[in-house]
This record gives structure tokens, C-alpha cells and sequence, in this order.
């Protein structure tokens, strides 16, 4: 037997060593034979691209190059610049292969809009778009492109909103687990899945409110765009789908159905045979190459926060990137900020569901001393920016969002789970001394008693108390307002703006912009972009790795669970319906549904 585990811990440590030596001898290679050409504009050129990749916000070197993934700075600012360039004839994008939150397809679809002002052709061709799953916000997007053409066997998704979510109470009765949970207030939802059998009457109000408001704003884009006729109504619309190619082409869905090679002769004749493409990341670099910015010109620093908001986060892994919120280097990165003179402005890109209140605090610190330095700040929603992500925002000059953004759900929860009845299932029987009445108050085994429960209560409202004051300083609520807009309530970023927590909608570029006029300047003028903190590049990290780095680690941390939850954050855990896990005391994390797809 014990041969046995010898063997195994052996080759266990073996294929780790071999994972690692093989991850840096492809990363020399890659670095060795993919160096980064200097990317060129040719006079005709269409700008590509390619949605089939996950939209990612924050770029990211491992020592493999980037990461799998298109950024939206990247894409708003190619399309802001090639509007105005000569050389750009027009954008094609494929779409369909990857779902997109309702934000990101906002945030996109304003700016294929605003490309299109210019006179240039969009096109947007996809082999399916939503047939088998339900594609109705991605249709957001392509129905912003003036032309919309889709392969004869593909489909159009069009078939309405619906939000799930899980409850496990029956599963822990089953197995005599006891969740002991607190939640701040009715609205909050994040313990309901462990606590309840099903949706509350407040949750189910608060999921429809949000439903309702996503339906008005498809409503308003499919109509801006020409996809949703004067006669026709979008709950008819939603009733009659998912569409066949054919279907979608008679109610004017899409524009014409074709194959990709008509696609290619389309832009043979449009633009030529000797047109290029260039994808948004290489169009930015030929730009950054050709213009020659001004001393004077600001610099702006765009922090990003993106994932769950956990405690002792690794900032990043040496072989994969950063990943992950990761607050404390969050907090470091606004910091830099701050004490750095040559940065007029930051731009404060937040894309996250909250987590452990006590990061989140601490990230709040950093925009309300940038705030009070009168270095200005604009928090710039995403996807999400919800609970502890408000949190984090809502101290800033300026705070944007796009309509569909979820935020708000001002409140916490903590708890944990008793097992006693799991332990005498099992036939085991756990007994406890101590000192101090509270003394076992987080003990995995026991329900909370009568003193313990009142502690836990006292700290739960403290927190609440702490949050909601802040949120009432920092937006200038009266304690009435602050009330409805709290207790936990979800938003759109639309009904956000209507209760007082935002301050506008707009994206990353309006960001920018916002962010120059605040430190004096005109908001049509050039800034350079300066990403903190700033990522190592692969050379770097390849550097870090052989100098001093532990390779063995590297490859483990991989499979941490905090590291996991870190990777997968809302997009991954919630996405799929599983519940967050309270950490490390209170968490400020909004309640947990997919949308269904």
C-alpha cells in the first residue's frame, strides 16, 4: 500500500514537472518566433471583427501572448478612430458562437452606430445566431449593423427573457446540514438559495422589475435599428421565436441569407480585391505608432476591476496572467495612481457581482482619497457592478453605466452551515469544551445559540449600516431615498439613474472623456492611456519564472479553489445558478440567477 502512494505522489510531482517545463520551453518558443510586427494601415482596409471571441475586459500577457479574447477598449476605441479614417472602408464582424451580457452588446451596438454616422458599411454575418440557445440580447447587437446576413441553416434566437435560479434547502434537510444565514434585507437574495424553496415575493418582484426593464430597452434598440416595425409589438415578436433562417428573413430579421463565400465576393465588389483587414488591437497599434501625442496632452490611467471580489486574491499566476478582481492590488493600482503627478484623471472600469466587504472597503478607501485629492475619478460600469462592485464604484466624481448594467443590491448577508445533523448521520458524535459563551460561535457544527445568534446579528447590521451610510454620503440620499434605492434591491442601470446611484450611462470612451473634462481639458482631445496596474510583459514573466519564481506553484495555484472561483467569478459560478459562498465574515454579493440560455 504504501508503494502504491509513494508511486503516485511520485508521478503526481513528475507530470507537474513536466507541465511546467514544457509551459517554458513554448513560451521561449513563442517569444522567440511570434514577435510582435509593426502593424501598418493600408489605404483600403476593413476593420474585423470577430465576436465568435469572448469579450474580455482587461488585456492580458501570459508567456504564452494574449489571452483568448477580444477587449472592449479595444473595440470602441478602433471603431471611434476608424470612423474618421479615410483608409477604413467599412467594419464585418462574425458573431453568434459566443453570448454577450446585455452591457457589452449596449456598449458595442452605440458604437457600431456611431461608426455608421460616418457613411461607411457594417456588415454582420453569422452561421447561427441563438437558434439553440436563446440569442434575443445578442440580437441587440446585430440588429445595430446595417446589414445582417445569415447562413440558410442557422436561426435567430428571438424568444424572450428568463431568469433561473437554484435552492438547496431540500438537498441540506436531506443530509442534515443546517445553513444559519442573515441577510440585509428582503431584497438581497444572496442567502435565499441555502435558507428558502423557492423565490420570496421580494426576489420575484425585484427579477421581474429588471426583467421589465430589459424588455423596454430591446424594445427601444430593435426599433432605433429598423428590426421592430411601427405595427409590430416585441411580446409578439418574442412569442413567435426562434426564428428558421427563412422566418427570420421574411419578418426582416436579417437581410439577406448567404454562405461566407458571398460574403467574400460581397466585399470584393465593395472594397476591392486588394483590400486588408485588420482587427481592432492591430488597427490601435498601427494607430499608436502613426501619431505623435503632445507634452500636454493628459494621461489618464484606466484601472479595471473585474471578477468577485475575494480576500487574499493572487494578483496573478506567472504562466496564465492575472486573473480575478484581485482587490488589494486593485487598491494599489488607485493608489499609484493618486501619488502619481504625470496622471490628470483615472477612468475606473468595474465589472463585478461584490464578495467579501472587507476588500471592497478597502478599494473604496482609494477612490475616496483619489476624490478627496481632487484627482478625478470615473467609475465606468460593465456587465455587472453590483453590491460590494457598487460599492467599490459609487465614490467617484462621475459614475456611468449602461441601461441594461446590472447594479445597486445595497445590502450583506453572512452565515454559515451547522452539521450536526450530517455528523449523526454518519454515526459520529463531536463534543466541545470552552471558554468564553461565543467562543465557538463560527463552529461548522453547531447552530448559532441565543447569545452567539445576537452577536452575529449585531455585525451583520454594522456592516449594513456602514454600507448604506456611505452610499448615502457619496450619492447625497436622503434617508427616505436611500431606503428604496437599498434593503438589497437590484437595478438596471437604467432604473439606477432614475433612484439617484449613477450619474449618467455611457461606456468606456464616454468615460474618457468625462475623465478629461474633469482635470480641465476638452474632451475631443487625444489622451494617452496609461493601464494600471501595468501588466508584466512575456518576456517578464518568463524572466520572473526562471530568476526566482517557484514554477511548481504556478502550475498548482491553477488548481486552488479560490484561484477557480477567481477565474470563473460571475460569468462562471453564477452563470451556471451555484450560490456564492459567504467569505471571511460579510459579503456584499448580489443574489445569484443565470439568465437562461
Amino acid at each position: 500500500m504504501m508503494r502504491a502512494i509513494g508511486r503516485f505522489f511520485i508521478w503526481l510531482l513528475a507530470g507537474i514537472g513536466f507541465v511546467t517545463t514544457v509551459s517554458v520551453i513554448a513560451g521561449i518558443v513563442v517569444l522567440v518566433t511570434q514577435a510582435p510586427r509593426q502593424a501598418v494601415v493600408p489605404e483600403r482596409t476593413v476593420l474585423w471583427l470577430d465576436l465568435n471571441q469572448p469579450i474580455v475586459e482587461k488585456p492580458v500577457q501570459t508567456l504564452f501572448g494574449k489571452t483568448v479574447g477580444v477587449t472592449m477598449i479595444d473595440m470602441v476605441a478602433a471603431l471611434d478612430r476608424a470612423r474618421m479614417d479615410d483608409r477604413i472602408q467599412g467594419v464585418v464582424a462574425v458573431m453568434g458562437g459566443v453570448p454577450i451580457s446585455m452591457a457589452q452588446a449596449q456598449e458595442l451596438a452605440d458604437s457600431i452606430r456611431a461608426f455608421r454616422a460616418s457613411g461607411k458599411f457594417t456588415l454582420a454575418y453569422a452561421e447561427d445566431l441563438g437558434s439553440v440557445w436563446n440569442g434575443t440580447v445578442d440580437y441587440l447587437l446585430a440588429g445595430a449593423f446595417e446589414e445582417l446576413w445569415l447562413q440558410p441553416s442557422g436561426g435567430v434566437g428571438l424568444a424572450g427573457l428568463a431568469l433561473e435560479t437554484p435552492f438547496f434547502r431540500g438537498a441540506f434537510e436531506k443530509v442534515g446540514v443546517s445553513p444559519q444565514f442573515e441577510q440585509r434585507h428582503e431584497y438581497k437574495g444572496g442567502i435565499d438559495p441555502f435558507v428558502e424553496t423557492g423565490m420570496t415575493p421580494a426576489i420575484r418582484e425585484s427579477f421581474r422589475t429588471m426583467l421589465s426593464s430589459w424588455t423596454d430597452q430591446l424594445r427601444n434598440a430593435y426599433r432605433q435599428d429598423g428590426r421592430l416595425g411601427p405595427g409590430s409589438t416585441i411580446e409578439a415578436m418574442f412569442d413567435g421565436g426562434p426564428y428558421l433562417a427563412e422566418e427570420a428573413l421574411a419578418r426582416g430579421l436579417v437581410d439577406r441569407l448567404a454562405y461566407w463565400d458571398e460574403v467574400e465576393t460581397f466585399l470584393d465588389e465593395k472594397v476591392g480585391q486588394d483590400a486588408e483587414s485588420l482587427s481592432p488591437a492591430q488597427y490601435n497599434m498601427a494607430a499608436a505608432v502613426e501619431r505623435e501625442l503632445p507634452v500636454e496632452a493628459p494621461r489618464i490611467a484606466l484601472v479595471y476591476g473585474e471578477g468577485a471580489i475575494l480576500p487574499d486574491q493572487p494578483a496573478e499566476n506567472t504562466l496564465f496572467g492575472a486573473r480575478g478582481f484581485a482587490p488589494y492590488d486593485v487598491a494599489d493600482a488607485l493608489a499609484d495612481a493618486l501619488e502619481d503627478d504625470s496622471i490628470d484623471a483615472v477612468v475606473f472600469r468595474v465589472d463585478s457581482p461584490g464578495g467579501a466587504y472587507g476588500p471592497s472597503d478597502a478599494v473604496w478607501r482609494e477612490v475616496a482619497r483619489l476624490r478627496a485629492a481632487g484627482k478625478p475619478v470615473v467609475a465606468v460600469m460593465g456587465s455587472v457592478a453590483a453590491s460590494g462592485g457598487y460599492f467599490v464604484s459609487m465614490q467617484a466624481d462621475k459614475v456611468l453605466a449602461q441601461p441594461g448594467t446590472i447594479t445597486g443590491s445595497i445590502g450583506v448577508y453572512s452565515g454559515k452551515f451547522a452539521t450536526t445533523g450530517l455528523w449523526e448521520k454518519l454515526g459520529i458524535r463531536w463534543e466541545r469544551v470552552r471558554v468564553g459563551q461565543n467562543a465557538a460561535i463560527w463552529s461548522g457544527i453547531s447552530e448559532f445559540s441565543e447569545s452567539e445568534r445576537e452577536r452575529f446579528r449585531a455585525g451583520v447590521d454594522f456592516v449594513y449600516d456602514d454600507f448604506t451610510g456611505k452610499v448615502a454620503a457619496a450619492r447625497n440620499l436622503s434617508p427616505t431615498a436611500l431606503d428604496a434605492a437599498a434593503r438589497g434591491r437590484i437595478w438596471t442601470g437604467q432604473d439606477a439613474l432614475r433612484v439617484g446611484l449613477i450619474d449618467g450611462f455611457g461606456g468606456l470612451l464616454e468615460g474618457v472623456a468625462q475623465a478629461k473634462e474633469l482635470a480641465g481639458f476638452d474632451r475631443a482631445v487625444e489622451a494617452e492611456i496609461v493601464v494600471l496596474p501595468q501588466e508584466p510583459t512575456p518576456f517578464e514573466r518568463l524572466e520572473k519564472m526562471l530568476e526566482g519564481g517557484d514554477p511548481f506553484a504556478q502550475v498548482s495555484t491553477l488548481f486552488s479553489v479560490p484561484d477557480l472561483i477567481g477565474v470563473l467569478g460571475f460569468r462562471g459560478l453564477n452563470a451556471y445558478g451555484l450560490p456564492p459562498m459567504p467569505i471571511n465574515g460579510v459579503s456584499a454579493h448580489m443574489p445569484v440567477f443565470r439568465l437562461s440560455r
